[in-house]
Order: structure tokens, then sequence, then C-alpha cells
């Protein structure tokens, strides 16, 4: 699968091996971070415009969780162990246990 964030305020998941939409994910802003994967809950973790860290589920495409930012998150984040990090526009590091 291909994860990409969009201008249109939305996450896409595109199958790789047929090039179709296996999902899309509504944000209420743009998404420019690139979304990662949490291998131990198989979430897609992605950054918006709209001030909140998102955990997709990778095979539906629902929302499992978003956790809010005090500005536009549009770092890539950053995956160790059963943490998430990543970074705001408010110049803040920020880690969640997942």
């Amino acid at each position: 699968m291909c994860l990409v964030g969009s201008d249109d305020y939305h996450v896409y998941c595109i199958d790789t091996t047929t090039g179709l939409e296996r999902w899309k994910f509504k944000t209420n802003e743009r998404v420019i971070s690139s979304p990662g994967i949490h291998e131990f809950t198989t979430s897609v973790i992605v950054g918006g415009n709209d001030y909140n860290l998102y955990a997709i589920d990778h095979v539906t495409g629902e929302l499992k969780w978003k956790y809010p930012a005090g500005s536009i998150v549009t770092s890539s984040p950053m995956v160790y162990g059963n943490y998430i990090f990543f970074t705001s526009y408010d110049r803040y590091l920020y880690a969640r246990c997942s």
C-alpha cells in the first residue's frame, strides 16, 4: 500500500498492485505530513494542519484516535517502541504512548 496526505484534506491509501484507492480518510485541513506505520498497532500515523495527530486503521481507514497539538503538524511522526514522537509549529516535541 502507498499512503499519502493531500491538500484536499484527505489521507489516501492506494493499493500498489492495482493502483486503486483502498480507502481515504478526511481531516479538517490539509495534510502535509508524511504518514508512518505503527507496527505494534498497525495504525497509520499522520499529522494534519488542523492541529491534530491521527491514528488511522490501516485496513479500514477508520479513525482509532487523534491527539491535539498546539499548532499545525507538518512533521513526519517517528515511532519508537510504544511511543510516537512528533513536532508542531508551536515548537514543542510531543510524545504519545499508544
